[in-house]
């Protein structure tokens, strides 16, 4: 997160196939997203949630599991560690942004990410 100590992909929460259940691993990220959203440096940011799919499946379904990925982690964060919902904007992006694009199916295209918005 910019401005701030976090590893870089801790940033990124991965998700299982057709799936917007957060795993032990996520979790664990959360966790650590978690803590750095309540410190006094990011205390007045905001952030955007954005959902990812790989490309299986029709690109509406995708639409709609990323923007439940990123729901789930807003979700989360306001649950489990007290960030105000206002704060961050959960979007969905399908397959619009492939981190892998040289294998569009694969695991790592399934996932969230956390932005500051500017």
């Amino acid at each position: 997160l910019k401005g701030f100590h976090i590893v870089e992909d801790q940033r990124l929460i991965q998700f299982d196939f057709d799936s917007a259940r957060l795993t032990d691993s996520a979790l664990a990220r959360l966790d650590a997203v978690g803590t750095a959203l309540r410190a006094p440096e990011l205390a007045a940011s905001r952030f955007v949630i954005s959902g990812h799919t790989d490309s299986t499946g029709r690109y509406d379904y995708n639409l709609g599991l990323s923007k439940r990925r990123a729901e789930a982690v807003r979700d989360y964060l306001v649950r489990r560690h007290g960030i105000s919902a206002e704060r961050m904007l959960p979007v969905g992006k399908a397959s619009d942004d492939l981190i892998d694009a040289t294998n569009p199916d694969s695991a790592a295209n399934r996932r969230v990410q956390l932005e500051t918005m500017e």
